[in-house]
């Protein structure tokens, strides 16, 4: 065969002619596990004497200024501004506060028992509804 009557027979194929050239030059490459010991890491050059001095004075000095703003927060918090959290009031007046306990015990009793009240309204409202639907 000719290529002209390769061409005319396989027009169809033409483009997948092209493809499978493209694939042949391409190669697929696996991946491949290395081992944590064998992986080229990058490491720091050695540092020289000057640069170790450097940064020791640098951490030094970052550690003053620390404590340094730590000691002025310090002085200016009085004894009135620190509050750990816990309120340590309790058994004070116990008299006083179990007349308070009492009363709010009594107002929590007085709401539920209006919420009570109002739901079996409600309910015998709607029972009597349906009396009277039924009724008609």
């Amino acid at each position: 065969m000719s290529e002209e009557e390769k061409e005319s027979s396989s027009s169809y194929e033409s483009g997948s002619s092209s493809d499978e050239s493209s694939s042949e030059e391409e190669t697929v490459i696996k991946p491949v596990f290395v081992s944590k010991a064998q992986r080229n890491t990058q490491q720091t050059p050695p540092a020289t004497k000057e640069t170790t001095k450097d940064e020791d004075q640098r951490r030094k000095e970052i550690i003053y200024s620390k404590l340094d703003t730590k000691e002025t927060e310090t002085t200016t918090l009085s004894k009135k501004d620190e509050f750990d959290g816990a309120d340590d009031t309790d058994d004070i007046e116990p008299e006083v506060e179990f007349e308070n306990w009492k009363s709010r015990e009594l107002a929590r009793f007085q709401r539920d028992f209006e919420i009570i009240k109002q739901v079996e309204l409600e309910k015998e409202d709607q029972l009597k509804r349906q009396l009277q639907d039924q009724a008609k």
